[in-house]
């Protein structure tokens, strides 16, 4: 208890003797806190218009990729899902016969479905 009050009367009193003495590191502190507060915006600045501009780019580059797939014409588009289905001999061989009267309004008979769970 002792050395708080001595401590605190020497702090009352050398305070002012003491002060001009650091008067100057405070000075140095203050004007060394400035310039890294100016260093901080500055590089804080340069990274902003580097994101900035990556942003730009890659927004052009999706552009582009876009208008690149709208201008190809649907004739050379590869179709998405368009399974490849080969004629059967039945079908090749409805599509060689000749049309005639009597065969105009045949329609060819559709093979009957498989129930599901059949044992066939």
């Amino acid at each position: 208890m002792l050395t708080t009050l001595l401590a605190f009367l020497l702090g009352v009193f050398l305070a002012p003797a003491i002060r001009p003495l650091f008067r100057p590191v405070f000075i140095e502190m203050i004007r060394g806190g400035l310039v890294l507060t100016d260093e901080v915006r500055r590089m804080s600045a340069t990274l902003g218009e580097s994101v900035e501009d990556a942003k730009a780019e890659a927004d052009a580059e999706r552009a582009e990729r876009q208008a690149a797939e709208a201008s190809v014409p649907p004739a050379e588009a590869e179709p998405e899902s368009a399974p490849s289905v080969e004629p059967t001999a039945e079908a090749e061989a409805v599509a060689e016969e000749p049309v005639t009267e009597d065969t105009a309004d045949v329609v060819p008979a559709k093979p009957a479905k498989k129930k599901k769970g059949s044992a066939k």
